[in-house]
């Protein structure tokens, strides 16, 4: 995967991989590449149109509402 930016960004975005896509990284050869530097999500900061952060979510409850969205 690869991102084109006209600069380098301080930040990104988190790529979930699961099942077959599992399988097919393995087959591959690069699982365990990725998995050395997979890092932990941990809980979800709720902000508002502005930015301003407004609460939490734990990761339990981010992760059980992203499984509601596949």
């Amino acid at each position: 995967m690869v991102e084109r930016a006209q600069e380098v960004r301080p930040g990104g975005h988190l790529v979930e991989f699961r099942d077959t896509t599992v399988r097919v990284l393995e087959r591959m050869g690069i699982l365990d590449e990725l998995r050395a530097h997979a890092s932990d999500s941990g809980a979800g900061t709720v902000v508002d149109a502005n930015g301003n952060r407004i609460g939490t979510m734990p990761k339990k409850e981010a992760e059980r509402r992203r499984q509601g969205l596949e």
